[in-house]
């Protein structure tokens, strides 16, 4: 994975168009799913750093890729999960997608899909609460109401599961936003 380092330095570097930071993006990440190998060596170089603070400055369409890159890289390692929770400000990073959620719902559709595969997938491991913000919340309400509402609803089923449900109520988030039925029912459920 000799190209790493080059789209890290792509991705962290200053005035860059933003068409090449999201390709960059995408290449570590398509590079990184399902690949152990390429996962540890992208670690090594320091890729989570990098993409977590470009993530936090970023408010163009390479955050959806940025994201992919970040979740491709740790998803299913233990290890590298972890040295995602000990990078500074990662969880941060990702919470800040949800700041756009009204002007970017897609990339916060991919923010939220995130978060819920970091603490439904790997129960077992030791990890910091679950985000629920007042922005995380007032993003997840919105989108709850969505046409497409299956990866909100995910991550407010994760909310109750972690103690939230008076927190989303107090926010005004309860299962009848959600207009598609089958949804609607999952979450009633735990509710």
């Amino acid at each position: 994975l000799k190209a790493g380092p080059v789209m890290l330095q792509v991705i962290g570097g200053e005035g860059v168009a933003e068409s090449l930071e999201e390709g960059a993006a995408n290449i570590l990440g398509t590079v990184a799913q399902n690949n152990i190998i390429c996962q540890a060596i992208l670690l090594t170089d320091g890729a989570l750093p990098v993409l977590v603070n470009r993530l936090m400055i970023d408010e163009g369409k390479a955050r959806t890729k940025l994201i992919y890159a970040i979740s491709s890289i740790i998803r299913g390692n233990k290890d590298i999960i972890t040295a995602f929770f000990n990078t500074p400000n990662a969880v941060p990073s990702i919470t800040s997608v949800l700041n756009h959620h009204a002007s970017d719902p897609r990339a916060a559709r991919k923010a939220l899909f995130f978060l819920t595969c970091l603490w439904r997938d790997i129960p077992d491991m030791p990890k910091p609460p679950i985000p629920q913000s007042p922005t995380i919340l007032e993003a997840l309400k919105a989108l709850l109401s969505q046409d497409s509402p299956d990866i909100p609803v995910d991550y407010a089923i994760q909310l109750v599961k972690h103690g939230a449900k008076a927190a989303m109520e107090a926010a005004g988030i309860n299962p009848t936003l959600v207009k598609d039925e089958h949804e609607r029912k999952r979450l009633q459920d735990v509710w």
